[in-house]
């Protein structure tokens, strides 16, 4: 990501051997693969000798050029379009390598436990990211950039994310905030106006999406602390289809 790069080995049931994260804002590519090279050197000399890396995925943020192999980021447009990340990672770690925008990784890690079919995901981070899930298959689209939800928002600096939040109250990294009892008085007032402006672009964004998806369903995902993310949702109301339309005398579509 933009603001953070993690390196992990895990073992074959998914539990972390051991783990590494630079964090600071990155502002080239070249910049984001060294630090990933470095890590992962680091985090090689803290596995087992006997350990054998059977394969690697990598996440990240942006959007893909070339479905599961180039991945443009907003760091660095340019120096990213020159990369094929997935042949700089398989030569890297001399092993078969998948590469997946964070939306669907957190849209598959949902898909378990979710009650719904149809779903979407809006992923608030440094950007706006998005995935879709339709008949419980996650949909990638021709290019693997089915779901980029933040292209229905603004852009501009009130956009609704994780970065703009903590921008608004002064916090530097959300690891070392605790609650809102720490708010002062004009903190409260930047939280409130960042709620009004979230809620009305988010109430614009997914009624549009709702008239092309038809989903039952919106996760919004993010680092922001639980009570900010319940108390955005309780602001977030997306009209259904045909609202606005009267059926019969007095009522409308619900």
């Amino acid at each position: 990501a933009r603001e953070q790069i993690t390196v992990s080995i895990c073992d074959l049931q998914g539990s972390v051997i051991v783990r590494e994260t630079e964090r600071r804002l990155f502002e080239t590519c070249r910049e984001q693969l060294d630090t990933i090279a470095e890590l992962h050197k680091s985090v090689l000399s803290n596995v087992p000798p006997s350990a054998i890396m059977v394969s690697a995925a990598a996440t990240a943020t942006g959007f893909f050029l070339e479905s599961g192999q180039k991945l443009i980021s907003r760091v660095d447009p340019l120096g990213w379009s020159k990369v094929n990340l997935r042949d700089w990672l398989q030569e890297l770690t001399g092993v078969e390598v998948i590469i997946e925008n964070d939306a669907r990784v957190v849209a598959a890690d949902i898909l378990d436990t979710s009650p719904y079919l149809d779903f979407l995901v809006v992923f608030l981070d440094y950007g706006i990211g998005g995935a879709i899930v339709q008949n419980g298959q996650i949909v990638r689209g021709k290019h693997g950039n089915a779901g980029a939800i933040g292209r229905l928002f603004p852009h501009d600096s009130a956009r609704p994310t994780s970065q703009s939040l903590r921008a608004e109250l002064g916090v530097d990294d959300w690891r070392f905030w605790r609650s809102s009892s720490q708010l002062s008085s004009k903190q409260s007032q930047a939280l409130e106006a960042w709620f009004d402006s979230a809620s009305y672009r988010f109430n614009y964004a997914l009624t549009a999406a709702l008239a092309l998806l038809d989903f039952e369903a919106v996760y919004i995902c993010s680092q922001i602390p639980e009570e900010y993310l319940q108390e955005l949702t309780k602001r977030i109301h997306i009209e259904p289809l045909g609202a606005n339309i009267p059926l019969k005398e007095g009522a409308m579509v619900d």
